[in-house]
């Protein structure tokens, strides 16, 4: 049962993002009590959770550090950032001399129950790894070393912030320039907290550090497949998402970032008010839902769709390939310098039918054994298909490459060089 209060001895070190930091201390009986980690779950909003999935190989590692060094617990060598979510923070600060105000200054807060937890925001490896040596204590019978540890104290930096974009920053702020942040983690983050509005993952997007405003809209585009797709919304992993075989959603992000590019600079180029987004999320789905209706009793069926890889990562990039090339010369070269009739609205998945049904279904390539395979056969997984051979950005690219001469070869389109 948690105490009436805990009393938190401040002092108060500088204020970043329009919130004070201060160093104190805490018992870890008491940490345990009161923190909790904000892990993100895969499509739940940020204010949920914005941290990575545990390792628990970690977790273990410092449990037996902190078994073999009980007195000195040197994990805990470096602060635990928490945060604690209480609006008005301001007035539950304590001054401990009255006039005190500025940096350096100390201070008291008490904590009660109805501030809700204390969110470890960075530190929860060496906190879970902590109380993991406790927990292996308590199972060992070794009641002194419980105490020991139970009362050992944790340095920590303390914020009081109900802004949870705020408190995710500080967790992406420490985790980009302090540690590695994995890639699908940072993309996140910034995704949610630009959309939200927070002037602070705004100003990250603007100075193009890590993901500029065209990169955000790209991943909403992916958001949307991976909500609401036909075909997508079943293939995509979300950070500390699972799923073996899925795309992730920052991979998907760089694949639709070119056609989305494309679709913006021609919807700008015919003063359309259409938006790029919406624009780019209905030729990509009108894209796959035709080759679906083309492969359906193969690539697509699902009871098959394991034998092939076209909707895995690096195959279905070359289908993203492909289909920006097709949009960025539709128009400009197949109608008006080559004379191909029109083949309707790129957003419509009959004309893609139309487009690639004959040139996809007849496409040769070789595979790892020499032997020729055709139209679905290409994209059997393992030996027996080709794509598969084609891993690099080169690589890649030259599929891409083979697979648009073939389809402009079928619509009477030459020309030396393609991508």
């Amino acid at each position: 049962m948690t105490k009436q209060f805990i009393l938190f001895k401040l002092i108060k070190v500088r204020n970043i993002l329009g919130t004070d930091f201060y160093t104190s201390t805490i018992a870890v009986k008491d940490l345990k009590e009161i923190g909790k980690v904000p892990v993100y779950k895969a499509w739940k909003p940020l204010k949920e959770g914005y941290q990575r999935d545990e390792n628990q190989k970690r977790i273990d590692q410092i449990r037996d550090r902190v078994l073999n060094q009980p007195d000195s617990v040197d994990v805990l060598v470096d602060a635990v950032n928490l945060n604690i979510r209480v609006e008005d923070a301001s007035a539950h600060i304590e001054p401990v001399d009255k006039s005190a105000k500025e940096f350096g200054d100390f201070f008291t807060f008490k904590y009660i129950d109805a501030y809700g937890k204390a969110y470890i925001v960075d530190g929860q490896h060496r906190i879970k790894g902590l109380l993991a040596a406790i927990d292996k204590a308590k199972g060992d019978g070794d009641d002194a070393l419980v105490e020991k540890l139970e009362n050992s104290r944790v340095n920590i930096s303390l914020t009081l912030t109900h802004d949870v974009f705020i408190e995710a920053y500080i967790f992406y702020l420490i985790n980009k320039y302090a540690k590695a942040v994995s890639p699908d983690g940072a993309h996140r983050l910034i995704v949610e907290g630009h959309n939200s509005g927070d002037v602070n993952f705004y100003n990250e997007v603007i100075s193009g550090s890590s993901m500029s405003p065209d990169d955000i809209a790209a991943a909403n585009v992916a958001d949307q497949l991976a909500s609401k797709s036909l075909i997508w919304s079943s293939r995509v992993k979300d950070f500390n998402d699972s799923g073996a075989g899925k795309v992730s959603i920052r991979a998907l992000t760089l694949m639709i970032r070119p056609l989305y590019l494309a679709v913006k600079d021609q919807l700008k180029a015919s003063n359309s008010q259409l938006d790029p987004e919406v624009k780019t999320y209905e030729i990509i789905e009108a894209f796959w839902l035709g080759l679906e209706s083309i492969f359906a009793k193969t690539i697509f069926d699902p009871l098959k769709q394991k034998e092939y890889g076209m909707m895995k990562s690096s195959q279905s990039e070359v289908m993203f390939k492909v289909l920006t090339f097709i949009f960025k010369v539709h128009i400009s070269d197949w109608r008006d310098k080559f004379g191909v009739q029109s083949f309707g609205n790129l957003s419509d998945s009959k004309t893609w039918i139309k487009i690639l049904k004959q040139p996809l279904s007849s496409f040769k390539d070789n595979n790892s054994t020499g032997h020729t395979v055709t139209g679905h056969a290409c994209w059997f997984v393992g030996k027996a298909g080709s794509m598969g051979l084609y891993t690099s950005s080169a690589a890649k690219r030259d599929i891409a490459t083979n697979l648009v001469k073939e389809i402009e070869l079928s619509h009477g389109v030459v020309r030396s060089q393609v991508i």
